[in-house]
């Protein structure tokens, strides 16, 4: 984040990077294997929904724009597809596509 420079949606954009840079299918990957403990886990997902709302919060005056809410959105879709080994296109140029729609 500290490298974009442009302010509006730029927690957005470090969310889909940071999200679609990640090799979620690899089985020695802990990242995948805590998300997946959060999906079923209360008190993780809890957590979870906490530490997101407060970076938006934090982000209030970048990243609240409803355009920004749906490039996160479709960045948890596409991290969950991956998770459930559904077929999609290649990820990489979905993450191009919706850093393109996460542009000021």
């Amino acid at each position: 984040m500290a490298n974009d420079t442009d302010a509006a949606g730029v927690f957005t954009r470090a969310y889909v990077k940071v999200v679609l840079e990640t090799d979620w299918e690899s089985s020695d990957n802990p990242k995948a294997a805590l998300s997946i403990f959060m999906l079923t886990e209360p008190q993780l997902r809890h957590a979870w929904a906490n530490w997101f709302n407060a970076r938006l919060d934090r982000h209030d005056a970048t990243d609240r724009d409803t355009r920004f809410a749906l490039v996160r959105f479709a960045t948890d879709g596409i991290w969950l597809s991956a998770l459930s080994d559904i077929d999609m296109p290649d990820r990489l140029e979905l993450r191009d596509r919706l850093l393109e729609a996460a542009q000021p």
